[in-house]
């Protein structure tokens, strides 16, 4: 019985081995409905496809051509698990073969490794020592090699990679890598673990080519939104100015009006006070000497004092003028935004406090925001993440605030104490390069 199922073991060894590679490989894509039953029919296929196939021999005519294509026994049931895969998740074929082919490197290296440890061990190659092997050396390198590679996936939504001709280039040397593998036979020990060893690099550096493409994917998306948002910011900063324009030359014409109906009606004096005030909270433009912070900051304010929010601001008046107009709104637009969420899901109103600080010191401009928030940040690359549940969408605002601040040489510290959330950022002080029209 023992004798049986190690027999088994080792003749469906390779397809186990893919397969769990896949599995690694696969772990964070989006899964179709009823996923597990069609992932427990797609791996029975694959098992049945790979044992067919096993049984043939020489099915092509002539034995140098069968020798030429004697990976066509890997081959045919790899293209079957992209099939498969493809099945069972819900992403585009390129997506689908970046997976599969990281997974064919990764079981082709593991198997490399099993080989070269038997041929220095001198352990003998019978199909139980395969086996044992198998289990002592794949487990800790695919555990491995999902730490060096396939984590980065665990915290980011896998992109639908659309570069073909990387993923064919990739995918051809994977294949070219199990084809050759076939006739790794040689004479001596040392030329077994030579090649061994640049069959192991191979797929070791095919692994961090595609993942260092996905990483400039990620950025690449990333920067592409940043994009959008600083466009929508743009046509918002550009709103809000036309907006606040019109409302101080409206409240202007009113509080005119009111004087004059105080002048010609009987209103008590307590009634044209309280009117006058209600037409002054919209008529508080705040004045820094720079028009987009003032523009900025005017719009807060009165979104706050109609929200029951209490906004205060200690600034210094601080030439910015070499920020670009629109890295500015984006910068105090986004810090702002992100205090009005956070202060908006507390339950205890008075406690909806943003004070906002800038001021110059040691040729750097500082500027300081704090407010209340509750519940527990978690951080990733030491930026909280966005608690909303759509990441992909939302979630770049402390991202947008960092990258103009580093765009302009500049650091941004953010130090959340118990229930206030502080951010700290420092930027250089330079001559002006810009004026303030916004392209």
């Amino acid at each position: 019985m023992k004798e049986n199922i190690i027999m088994i073991l080792f003749s469906e060894e390779y397809m186990c081995q893919l397969l769990a590679a896949e599995a690694i490989a696969v772990l964070y894509l989006e899964r179709r409905r009823l996923f597990a039953l069609r992932a427990a029919g797609a791996a029975v296929l694959c098992l049945g496809v790979y044992i067919f196939l096993a049984d043939i021999k020489d099915p092509f005519p002539g034995e140098i051509l069968n020798q030429l294509l004697a990976g066509w026994k890997y081959f045919i049931p790899f293209l079957v698990t992209i099939v498969m895969i493809r099945f069972c998740f819900r992403e585009s074929m390129w997506s689908i073969l970046f997976c599969c082919s990281a997974a064919q490197a990764m079981q082709h290296l593991a198997h490399r490794v099993r080989n070269i440890i038997m041929i220095l061990l001198h352990i003998d190659q019978t199909e139980q020592n395969y086996v044992l092997m198998a289990l002592v050396v794949f487990v800790p390198i695919y555990v491995l090699l999902y730490f060096i590679f396939f984590r980065k996936l665990r915290d980011k939504k896998f992109p639908n990679i659309n570069n073909k001709n990387l993923i064919f280039t990739v995918t051809a040397c994977v294949v070219l890598c199990l084809f050759i593998g076939v006739y790794g036979y040689f004479d001596t020990v040392l030329n077994y673990v030579i090649f061994d060893l640049a069959m192991i690099l191979v797929c070791f550096f095919i692994l961090c080519y595609q993942f260092s493409f996905l990483d400039n994917t990620y950025k690449q998306i990333e920067y592409e939104n940043m994009c959008v948002t600083l466009q929508e910011m743009k046509k918002q900063y550009e709103m809000t100015k036309e907006n606040i324009n019109i409302i101080n030359i409206k409240c202007h014409d009113i509080k005119k009006q009111i004087r004059i109906l105080g002048e010609r009606e009987q209103i008590s004096p307590d009634s044209l006070h309280e009117i006058t005030n209600a037409v002054r909270i919209y008529d508080s433009t705040i004045n820094t000497g720079n028009p987009v912070l003032d523009v900025i900051l005017t719009d807060k304010s009165l979104y706050c004092d109609q929200n029951h929010i209490q906004f205060g601001c200690m600034i210094d008046r601080v030439d910015l003028s070499f920020m670009n107009p629109m890295d500015l709104y984006s910068l105090f637009g986004n810090i702002l935004d992100n205090a009005v969420e956070a202060v908006k899901k507390l339950e205890n109103e008075e406690m909806a406090v943003i004070n906002l600080g800038i001021r110059e010191m040691k040729g750097a401009v500082f500027i300081h925001c704090e407010n209340y928030f509750q519940g527990e940040l978690e951080f990733q690359d030491e930026i909280p993440v966005t608690t909303k549940p759509d990441k992909d969408y939302h979630g770049f605002g402390i991202r947008s605030i960092k990258f103009v601040v580093e765009k302009y040489g500049g650091f941004m510290t953010i130090v959340p104490e118990r229930d206030v959330f502080n951010i700290n950022i420092s930027v250089p002080l330079k001559e002006a390069e810009n004026d303030f029209s916004v392209a």
